[in-house]
């Protein structure tokens, strides 16, 4: 015992099987004594019971030699942790995990990555948050030991409460003004301001039905981020799905042409400690082993403008903490490399050096027999070892570099029998699903990483799905989240998709969604309908803000906000940013597709610092009523009769001005009860 021998390893097959001593003596001595009765229920006679446990040890020791002598042995213990069905689940659950954080979020393990990012959101941190999350033990400590030596050593105010560190951590809460009866009301984004909302509705005996009406919080909850960023959800698990439809590709036709997506190009490039004219010439030699057996190699870069509806993803994404470059240099060797990438005015210059050195004799001597059409900005250059000629046909105004490949796709399909996408991007996938018909050769998307390398036949998949499908899959995508749109709360797209797939007057909307730049009220309505069958898939209800107090009801209140659908306010705008999204992809062929300005659509709205920012709601928070009594104004301490929060029975919240008084929870979530007592099984939920 004095050596540490408090667990006995049972069996050398059983690789956790190591149990405590006292365990194992009922699982070896104890348990070869057991008998039809019991221990000692097999005799009333004290002296047979006393005499049996004397020679018990000794018995137990025989009876396991006959086991071994006759080959007669119990069950070999396996943990449950070790058998199959266990070991596929958690092969599932990681690769969930690593699909999650490879498509989703910008992931904090990749190679190359400096600063810290919030798992949750993909938000990079600032200097000030990431000061205090690298010093936050060390403060800790320090707190510890100053409570140690004053309040325990000295016995100074020992109870006294705590101080708070008040330490910046990646909690993005912003705050978010709003007036009731001229006064202004200060409101921070918390997922608890929705219950604290819904518990100062019934102690005004309100009408649920018309609090439901609004969204209950600064942002709709069940579509926006504490920070006010757009909810993300996995695009992956559509292409998958789609992908799965279809047998795998054959070998393609020849002459082929290769169109690359360039930023992922660069995002795969390792640029620390290179030279930009080393970084330029590796990227080339890479974009030529890539393009393998193809004639033609088209590179397309993204545009990057400054009121541009991805500015609030790349703000996210840390944008403002990236480093400008002025002049790039070709003898100047990059030192932070993902920072470069974080700027996108230090983008833009990293695109047009890379053209203009691809342009070089040097370079182009390096393309052999191929050509290379390569954009930057509005222009296309076609390069070949010989000349460099701007190419006029493809002199375009699009912005992404998603749907310019489309439209160098069509430029190149007379001239190839086969088109390879490099770019694995379900954008892409569904662009290419929405306009096979209009590229007059086979396309296929290339997919997977170096060792493991499959190809998407885009003819199988619109085969197999259908062409009414097809065309109605870059609505859905918009509509249920994307790079500019957010998602809804754990609603996925095979769901949607599959609702897609049963009903045609959905089928019908989603390929309508996008013909012209206003949202129009009849394809509204149908998206109303969609939407709630999303959150309820057999329901007659086709109202969003019946649906939303139906599924409060019948959850008696306990149901937190992002379980419910956006309020009908809210849904508009998001069908509106969904709207406009479409309407740029389906305009992919276009050379000059006249994009109207997004503050056109009503989804979005212009920043006091001229960023483009996600316009959530028109409408109030919440009733009048609700945001009066909502926050109590007490500086110095909340007390009887002052204080209306005590006053109306409620605990003071995040919106009211004092943050550390004694009425202040932690977990501020009360009772929540409304309406009748019906059960969930009244209404069928996904």
């Amino acid at each position: 015992m004095l050596q540490g021998g408090f667990s006995v390893q049972m069996s050398d097959t059983n690789t956790f099987g190591r149990i405590p001593v006292d365990q194992t003596i009922e699982e070896t001595v104890n348990k070869d004594t057991q008998t039809a009765g019991g221990t000692k229920g097999f005799s009333l006679n004290q002296g047979a019971v006393t005499r049996y446990y004397l020679t018990a040890e000794y018995r137990s020791c025989c009876l396991q030699q006959l086991r071994k002598m006759t080959d007669v042995s119990d069950r070999v213990a396996i943990h449950h942790d070790l058998t199959p069905s266990r070991i596929k689940k958690d092969e599932y659950a990681v690769q969930a995990i690593m699909d999650l954080l490879e498509n989703n979020w910008t992931n904090p393990f990749a190679e190359g990555q400096t600063g810290l990012l919030n798992i949750a959101t993909g938000a990079a941190a600032s200097a000030n948050v990431a000061r205090d999350l690298l010093s936050a033990q060390k403060k800790g400590e320090e707190a510890r030991l100053k409570f140690q030596e004053s309040r325990l050593e000295r016995g100074q105010n020992f109870f006294e409460r705590l101080p708070r560190l008040n330490l910046k951590t990646f909690d993005g809460t912003k705050r978010y003004k709003t007036k009731v009866n001229d006064k202004e009301v200060i409101l921070k984004s918390d997922n608890r301001l929705f219950a604290h909302m819904i518990l100062v509705a019934s102690s005004r005996k309100l009408s649920m039905k018309e609090v439901l009406k609004h969204p209950l919080g600064p942002v709709p909850w069940s579509l926006a981020n504490t920070d006010g960023s757009p909810r993300k959800t996995n695009k992956a698990a559509l292409a998958r799905k789609l992908e799965a439809k279809a047998s795998p590709a054959e070998e393609m036709e020849y002459p082929s042409a290769c169109i690359i997506d360039g930023m992922s190009i660069v995002q795969k490039m390792k640029g620390d400690k290179l030279t930009f004219e080393e970084l330029a010439e590796q990227m080339l030699i890479f974009v030529i082993r890539t393009s393998a057996s193809s004639e033609r190699i088209d590179v397309v870069f993204d545009v990057y403008r400054q009121l541009s509806i991805k500015g609030a993803e790349r703000a996210i994404r840390g944008s403002e903490s990236g480093i400008c470059f002025t002049n790039i240099i070709p003898g100047h060797k990059i030192l932070q490399w993902r920072r470069l990438l974080s700027c996108n005015a230090s983008k833009t210059k990293l695109i047009s050096f890379l053209v203009s050195q691809w342009k070089k004799s040097s370079m182009r001597e390096k393309l052999g027999g191929k050509t290379m059409y390569v954009t930057c900005d509005n222009l296309c250059f076609r390069l070949t070892r010989n000349d460099v000629i701007e190419e006029d046909s493809l002199k375009t105004t699009q912005e992404e570099a998603d749907t310019r490949v489309i439209f160098h796709a069509k430029h190149a399909a007379p001239h190839v029998s086969s088109i390879i996408m490099i770019a694995e991007d379900t954008d892409i996938i569904l662009l290419c699903l929405a306009f096979h018909k209009e590229i007059d050769c086979s396309v296929y998307v290339k997919c997977g990483t170096a060792t493991r390398t499959r190809y998407i036949s885009i003819s199988k998949v619109s085969a197999a799905l259908g062409h009414n499908v097809c065309a109605s899959l870059l609505g859905l995508h918009s509509f249920t989240g994307c790079d500019t749109v957010s998602a809804f709360s754990d609603r996925g797209k095979l769901a949607a998709l599959k609702l897609l797939m049963t009903h045609d007057h959905f089928r019908d909307v989603f390929i309508k969604l996008g013909e012209e730049w206003q949202l129009k009220d009849e394809i509204f309505q149908v998206l109303e309908e969609f939407t709630c069958r999303l959150y309820v898939i057999r329901s007659e209800i086709c109202d969003v803000n019946e649906m939303r107090y139906e599924l409060f009801r019948v959850k008696d209140g306990h149901v937190e906000s992002a379980q419910l659908p956006p309020c009908k306010d809210c849904l508009y705008l998001h069908a509106a940013r969904a709207n406009y999204q479409a309407a740029i992809w389906y305009r992919a062929l276009k050379a000059d597709p006249k994009v109207p300005s997004p503050l056109e659509c009503k989804g979005w709205s212009l920043g006091d610092d001229g960023e483009l920012l996600i316009n959530w709601m028109t409408g109030a928070p919440a009733p009048n009523v609700v945001l009066e009594f909502l926050s109590c104004k007490c500086k110095k301490s909340c007390k009887l009769p002052s204080c209306q929060c005590i006053v109306n029975g409620l605990p003071c919240t995040q919106a009211c001005i004092l943050q550390d008084c004694e009425n202040m929870k932690d977990d501020d979530v009360g009772d929540m009860q409304e309406g009748g007592s019906d059960s969930e099984s009244d209404i069928e939920t996904q």
